[in-house]
């Protein structure tokens, strides 16, 4: 363990057998993968002036909350996310379903509840199908069986990942892609190849040989002694973020994703060696 930096190489790699730094230090190549698999669905536009719905677990949901964040504000609907059935859509809406290994109850259920949701609005009298669109994302099980059983997209997530949060990009760039198909917010390639190339800078700069003072490992060491309670965390995570001049939301969004798998991985680090 280093002698200097209780977050230095050696210690990383002595409380990290399952190779989460690798993944993390990758989110510029996720993202960019992510686009491309996107991309491959071959969603057609259509119109979701309601927004998006996102049903996410599994650490998913933080590319959902951080894709909001990137698109406030340009983004004239709501993109709310749940860990259940979702709120019924005031006006036709886009849904994303999203788990890593596509077997949580609650997310399975939500498919079943959006798919009544879509067959009752059809038939009503207005005729407004208010689940424009469902989209599936993750690496298959029973949520991608019954999306292919009923004709609904899959964006398939890669397998492999030690901890599934850590595929977060994939739903972040589902939700850029459903927004700019859904004509919310004309979110570019070039947008997210340039959020992919600010955040593999920042991966170089932020990791652990890297010097004392990163924003990660000073947030890390901030939260040591503070209640270990996820929401404590998070809410310490948005008072501590460093934003650079200049930043876009976008370039923002990833970034925040950075720190928060970062900061995670180095709470391990601090504990094990304490």
């Amino acid at each position: 363990m280093s002698a200097t930096d209780p977050l230095g190489p050696e210690a990383v790699r002595a409380a990290d057998p399952d190779g989460t730094l690798a993944e993390i230090l990758d989110l510029a190549e996720h993202l960019r993968d992510a686009l491309w698999r996107v991309q491959s669905a071959n969603l057609a536009p259509r119109a979701t002036p309601g927004g998006i719905q996102v049903v996410a677990v599994d650490g998913l949901e933080l590319g959902a909350q951080r894709a909001r964040e990137a698109l406030i504000p340009r983004l004239g609907a709501p993109l709310a996310v749940f860990d259940r059935v979702p709120d019924r859509p005031a006006a036709p809406a886009a849904v994303l379903l999203a788990s890593y290994d596509g077997e949580d109850a609650a997310v399975l259920g939500a498919f079943a509840a959006t798919a009544a949701t879509a067959a009752t609005a059809a038939g009503s009298a207005e005729g407004a199908d208010l689940i424009a669109r469902r989209v599936v994302l993750g690496t298959g099980g029973a949520l991608a069986a019954a999306a292919r059983a009923h004709g609904v997209p899959v964006i398939p997530v890669p397998g492999g990942f030690p901890r599934p949060g850590l595929a977060s990009a994939y739903a972040l760039v589902a939700c850029l892609e459903l927004a700019r198909l859904g004509g919310l917010v004309p979110v570019s390639a070039a947008e997210i190849e340039d959020g992919a190339a600010h955040v593999a800078r920042l991966a170089r700069a932020w990791g652990p040989d890297s010097g004392r003072d990163t924003p990660a490992k000073r947030i890390a060491r901030a939260e040591l002694a503070m209640p270990a309670t996820p929401a404590g965390r998070r809410d310490r995570l948005g008072d501590l973020s460093v934003v650079e001049a200049g930043e876009t939301p976008l370039q923002r969004a990833v970034t925040r994703i950075l720190l928060d798998h970062l900061v995670d991985l180095y709470h391990r680090v601090l504990s094990a060696g304490s």
